[in-house]
């Protein structure tokens, strides 16, 4: 059954929990951090909800990389990436990262080749212009 108004509320419910996510990891609080935004990934995934959860895969990769889980992490910042390429902007995607630099400075060094889609967004990143960040 279809609520009036829910769609609205899951949209302040997530980002609610992406902001206390953010809150816990910049208070070192890594473990809760990654329960609390593993959370809101799921739950933006389970809704196709796709313009928030860029941001919220890449403070989640973080989160999970602070609590020793390199594969996780990895899954989360690639997330975040395909998120960001099936909506065809990397505006929350490049705003996550620069909150959070070191996530793709990890998938930077997991890469083999220099031209791939990380390698991109890193050429986004050193751009002054969060502006130019967009296409």
């Amino acid at each position: 059954r279809k609520l009036p108004g829910a769609d609205q509320f899951l949209r302040v419910r997530a980002e609610v929990l992406i902001w206390e996510g953010m809150c816990m990891l910049l208070e070192d609080k890594d473990e809760a951090a990654r329960e609390t935004l593993a959370t809101v990934v799921d739950l933006l995934s389970e809704h196709e909800r796709l313009l928030h959860l860029p941001i919220a895969a890449v403070y989640l990769a973080e989160a999970a990389w602070r609590c020793g889980s390199e594969k996780d992490s990895d899954s989360a910042a690639d997330l975040a990436l395909e998120t960001s390429q099936t909506m065809g902007t990397n505006l929350m995607l490049v705003q996550a990262l620069r909150d959070f630099p070191a996530v793709a400075a990890r998938r930077l060094d997991a890469e083999s080749g220099p031209d791939t889609e990380w390698h991109r967004i890193g050429r986004i990143l050193r751009e002054r212009s969060p502006a130019q960040a967009g296409g």
